[in-house]
């Protein structure tokens, strides 16, 4: 069944509910055939990439001295890991690879004029899901993955104004964003689920928002959009604990959400110091004595949340000359994790 074939079965099972005794059996069958389809073609897509992935890493060896070019290696590493298409795959679950939002991410830190960054510029503008971008090609739209898309493609000077306008819709009356909207018409039946099911997905959360946080801070127009940033600097700050952090919804750390809402507060008109310093001692309170950061669910040391602090640090001349010491620290475990690879 291709991708059109199974939006178009979503849409005839979320259409059929007026008529639910008379075709209820059919419609038990659509689900299962879409479910079963998307079920199998997930394992597929996973299994291929995984067989990929270990056949470029297979060679390589942890290397603990520094390497001659890091930096260069980290990117050719990158290049190299790049689809022909211009996107890249991570994580899977049951949405399957997320090569939109991997994308998204990975692209908005690379430099703009990266040959891998075009081309992962011209892979986004080329696979917006419906009205937005989502997880991957196959999937709905949501406004995470938007933001990621939006990131990426804000840092290439492209024309996202409309985009944006149609972004802002994921945000709730909190002032916070959701993954998904309530009323997309083939999430719910996609899962095979009933709305009540998925309250998480369209319920606002603190790592969505702080991404969203961070883009609207990095905005060169955030000026025209100030009501909806007022809106999610209160939503943001309603949510920070005691210590100064933020508890994250779908991540495993609050290295996460705290990391990008510091960045944003930064580029932020408003004077954030104080929450800034409080939230900084937080994160570096984290610190292992080698330099590493931990994810907080696994108890494993992380390289993703060490380089998560480590950008955070380096964003501001002021937190650099503060913590150039933990700085140091980070970056040399960083490269003593680097395999030859890169």
């Amino acid at each position: 069944m291709s991708c059109e074939g199974c939006f178009s079965t979503q849409k005839a099972i979320d259409q059929a509910p007026p008529h639910k005794k008379m075709v209820g059996d059919y419609i038990k069958m659509l689900e299962n055939l879409r479910n079963n389809v998307n079920h199998f073609k997930v394992n597929i897509q996973a299994y291929r990439i995984d067989k990929y992935v270990s056949t470029i890493n297979a060679s390589a060896i942890q290397q603990k001295y520094t390497l001659d070019n890091p930096i260069e290696s980290s990117k050719q590493y990158i290049a190299n890991m790049q689809n022909t298409d211009g996107s890249w795959f991570e994580i899977s679950n049951m949405q399957g690879l997320s090569n939109v939002w991997a994308t998204g991410f990975i692209s908005s830190f690379l430099p703009e004029d990266d040959d891998c960054t075009v081309k992962a510029r011209d892979f986004l503008i080329n696979n917006k899901q419906g009205k937005l971008w989502g997880y991957n090609t196959d999937w709905t739209y949501d406004f995470d993955s938007t933001t990621c898309a939006l990131l990426s493609l804000n840092g290439g000077h492209e024309q996202i104004s409309s985009d944006i306008k149609e972004w802002i819709k994921g945000q709730s009356p909190s002032g916070g964003f959701s993954t998904y909207s309530d009323d997309q018409y083939n999430l719910f039946s996609s899962l095979g689920l009933k709305k009540k099911d998925v309250k998480g997905w369209i319920s606002e959360h603190t790592c969505v928002s702080a991404l969203a946080y961070y883009f609207m801070s990095r905005l060169p127009a955030k000026d025209n959009y100030q009501q909806e940033l007022n809106s999610l600097r209160d939503y943001i700050l309603s949510r920070r604990n005691k210590k100064g952090i933020w508890t994250p919804y779908w991540w495993t750390s609050s290295i996460y959400p705290t990391s990008f809402i510091i960045q944003g507060m930064l580029r932020d008109s408003h004077d954030h110091r104080n929450y800034i310093d409080q939230s900084m001692r937080s994160l570096i309170s984290q610190q292992h004595d080698d330099g590493s950061f931990s994810c907080e669910v696994l108890n494993h040391k992380s390289a993703f949340y060490t380089a998560l602090v480590l950008d955070t640090v380096c964003s501001s001349e002021e937190l650099f000359a503060r913590y150039r010491k933990e700085a140091i620290l980070m970056k040399e475990w960083l490269l003593s994790e680097q395999y030859s690879t890169g």
